[in-house]
């Protein structure tokens, strides 16, 4: 039986709404003059935001900490995120279970079988489906530093970020992560060519 959990970050981050237009002419001016008139605020203030479409997700995404890069990819009808850059691959020397400079893994996962896996490479979040009106939702996503899953949804804050929640029972009762889009998990390289990680 999985664990859930909520987020232990940031509080939700809304989005402005619509635009909101008044003609100066009011209700009383000739039909032409105001349809004239909210043709003109139509043009001008545009919808809110762009129709997301289903593959828009597609990508690689900073985490909000930028210390966790995931690749959102389609998996048939459904879309799915794993983990392909950590800003510390390897656990510090400090680590209290002996560990100390190996890579990390899945070790506090509930399933033993599944405690050996790489994070790096690992399968966090599954099975999120396009709901449409910028919506991904009915998700799984899975935390490997404490090996607890929570449901999940997803929406598109714009063409560049993600606000990802994840909830206990109800959406109600969980909180929100906002995911930035990343062109690359490597910006640059030094004089020698070896990568540069990028600033947290």
């Amino acid at each position: 039986m999985k664990r859930f959990v909520v987020f232990q970050t940031e509080n939700d981050v809304g989005i402005p709404g619509g635009c909101v237009c008044a003609s100066p002419f009011g209700m009383s001016g000739r039909g032409g003059v105001l349809a004239l008139a909210v043709f003109v605020c139509l043009i001008l203030c545009g919808p809110a935001e762009a129709a997301a479409r289903p593959d828009d997700i597609v990508g690689k995404w900073w985490s909000q900490r930028k210390d966790v890069q995931i690749e959102i990819y389609r998996q048939n009808e459904v879309y799915a995120g794993r983990i392909v850059w950590l800003k510390e691959p390897n656990y510090r020397m400090t680590d209290p279970r002996g560990m100390g400079g190996k890579p990390r893994i899945d070790r506090d996962n509930p399933d033993p079988a599944k405690r050996a896996r790489p994070i790096l490479g690992l399968t966090i979040m599954s099975d999120f489906r396009f709901a449409g009106d910028g919506h991904w939702e009915y998700g799984v996503i899975y935390d490997p530093l404490r090996g607890y899953s929570w449901r999940g949804t997803i929406r598109m804050v714009s063409p560049d970020a993600l606000s990802v929640r994840g909830y206990l029972g109800i959406q109600l009762f969980g909180r929100t992560e906002m995911l930035t889009r990343a062109a690359s998990p490597i910006r640059k390289v030094d004089k020698s060519g070896t990568p540069v990680r990028p600033e947290s």
